[in-house]
């Protein structure tokens, strides 16, 4: 089964938060869960998000990394960022003059993201 989880920006400033998304009204959240020790999921905590920085869980790396949409990935030589684009997760260079399907990249690594790091898609 695909494991569906988003992450988001805190509004509050306290970094990250993972789990599933939300939206209410105007007001954006990301629902974060946890194991009981019997192994039941339980609702840990609900934070409102920056709507921009949330990003869908695409997968994992061959070196265990997740990669998020909104990730800066490397390709090789090529750097890219992961976006969700014509029905599909693609990863496109900086000028958005090339654009590559992301299952056809075998060895992508995460070098960061287009909201804490966008100073490395302009080199």
């Amino acid at each position: 089964m695909r494991d569906i989880k988003f992450r988001g920006l805190r509004k509050d400033g306290a970094g990250w938060i993972y789990g599933f998304f939300y939206k209410i009204r105007d007001k954006s959240y990301i629902l974060n869960e946890k194991l009981s020790p019997e192994g039941f999921v339980m609702l840990d905590v609900i934070i409102e998000v920056i709507p921009e920085s949330v990003g869908q869980l695409i997968g994992e790396t061959k070196e265990g990394d997740f990669l998020f949409e909104g990730d800066i990935i490397m390709n090789g030589e090529s750097i890219r960022f992961i976006e969700f684009r014509w029905s599909n997760f693609v990863a496109t260079t900086p000028s958005k003059t090339e654009t590559i399907l992301l299952s056809f990249i075998k060895n992508a690594k995460a070098i960061g993201n287009i909201h804490e790091n966008s100073e490395l898609l302009n080199p």
